[in-house]
Order: structure tokens, then C-alpha cells, then sequence
């Protein structure tokens, strides 16, 4: 992970092959870099790995799908900790559960089912 202002904000190895490795990388701005320009991208992702070589890249712009409207949720440094236990309290007989701030696997379905397993815990003890 990088600052905001870069690029490339996260970058992970999505699959390693024999003699090459897929990563997936996520950005803020769009706009900020051509990701169709291996030797752009190659530039934005030496602060991660000085000695790579892009070979190929394409992007796909989760903000304009009209199905996702987005990727995952990401926070700035310091929010989860200011702000988790708001996000894990019941109001009620309104029961919250969400993959965004669910544990493990956040912003995955993984985290979905966690969080709506302990929401359904929740409920079950709720109504005895």
C-alpha cells in the first residue's frame, strides 16, 4: 500500500506462474495514470518492486459499473479504529451486518458471511 497520492494506492500478487506473476493493483484517481501504458504503469509500480517488468496491463473501472458502483470499501489510516465499534452496534430491533466491516475477509463475500452469520446469532438470541 502507498499513499494516496500515488497511482497505484494497493497493489497485491493475484497469481505467480513460472516465469511471470499476475498483480492487481487498485487507485483512487482513474484518472491518474494510463493503465494502458505498460511504461507508465512500470513506473507507478517500482515503489513497490524497483526491479519489475510490466509486461501487459488493462484496467476496468469498477466505479462505472452499473452493477457494482465501486469496489470495496477503504478507509484512511486511523478510521477502522475510530469508527469499528459504531459500525458493530444494534440499534434495536435493527440488526447490522456488512461485508465492507465484517472480519477476515472484508469486502469479500467471505466477510458477507461472517458478518451475517454473527448478525443472525444476534437475532436468534434476540427472539429466545
Amino acid at each position: 500500500m502507498s499513499g494516496e497520492k500515488h497511482p497505484i494506492a494497493m497493489m497485491f500478487t493475484y497469481k505467480e506462474g513460472e516465469d511471470h506473476t499476475l498483480f492487481t493493483g487498485f487507485g483512487i484517481d482513474s484518472q491518474a495514470i494510463d493503465f494502458f501504458d505498460e511504461e507508465a504503469v512500470q513506473e507507478a509500480v517500482r515503489i513497490y518492486l524497483p526491479d519489475i517488468k510490466v509486461e501487459s496491463s488493462f484496467t476496468y473501472n469498477w466505479v462505472l459499473d452499473p452493477y457494482s458502483k465501486g469496489t470495496w470499501a477503504s478507509y484512511k489510516p486511523g478510521w477502522m479504529e475510530k469508527y469499528y465499534d459504531h459500525f458493530n452496534k444494534d440499534s434495536g430491533h435493527i440488526l447490522f451486518a456488512s461485508g465492507d466491516h465484517g472480519d477476515g475477509w472484508r469486502g469479500f463475500i467471505d466477510g458477507a458471511i461472517g458478518a451475517g452469520s454473527k448478525a443472525a446469532e444476534r437475532a436468534r438470541k434476540m427472539l429466545g
